[in-house]
C-alpha cells in the first residue's frame, strides 16, 4: 500500500519532471543561464556534446547501476553543485539525447537518490524504458508509465 507520503512525493517529482521537460522544450537555447549562479527565473540546465539537458533533482533509481554505461563529460552547466562528478552516463535501451544520468550532489531536501536525471530534446522517448527504474511509488502516478491518474 502507498503510503500519503510516498503519493505526494511521486506526484512532486513528477511534476517536476514535468515542469523540466516544458523548460527544456520551450527555452531551446537560452545562453544567459547557462552562466553558473544565474539564478532567478533561469532552468537548472547542463550541455552534454553539444545537447542542451534540463537537470532534475537526484533520484531513487532501482536496479540502474547495472544499466549505466559512461556516456560524455558535462561540457557546461550553470548548477555544478548540484554533481558530484561532472561526466553522464547513459542508460541501457534510452537514447542519449532523451535522458543520461549524472552523479548528484545533495543540495535540496527532495534529493533522495545517487543521480540526477537529464533530459533532453528527446525526452519523452525515454518513456517507457525509463520506468524500469522508477520505484513502485513513481511508476504508479507517472502517466509515462501506464499509470492512470486519480481525479
Amino acid at each position: 500500500m502507498i503510503s500519503r507520503r510516498q503519493g505526494l512525493v511521486g506526484v512532486l517529482g513528477l511534476g517536476l519532471i514535468v515542469a523540466v521537460i516544458w523548460l527544456v522544450r520551450m527555452l531551446g537555447e537560452v545562453g544567459s543561464c547557462m552562466d553558473p549562479g544565474a539564478g532567478g527565473s533561469c532552468p537548472t540546465l547542463a550541455d552534454v556534446n553539444g545537447v542542451r539537458y534540463g537537470v532534475s533533482v537526484a533520484h531513487e533509481l532501482v536496479d540502474i547501476d547495472a544499466a549505466l554505461s559512461p556516456f560524455a563529460p558535462i561540457g557546461r552547466t550553470n548548477v555544478p553543485d548540484h554533481f558530484a562528478e561532472m561526466t553522464t552516463f547513459r542508460i541501457l535501451a534510452i537514447d542519449p539525447t532523451a535522458a543520461l544520468a549524472a552523479p548528484a550532489r545533495a543540495v535540496y531536501d527532495e534529493d533522495v537518490g545517487p543521480y540526477r536525471l537529464l533530459y533532453g530534446p528527446n525526452s519523452l522517448s525515454a518513456y517507457p524504458a525509463l520506468c524500469n527504474y522508477l520505484p513502485a511509488h513513481l511508476r504508479v502516478v507517472n502517466e509515462q508509465c501506464g499509470a492512470v491518474p486519480s481525479s
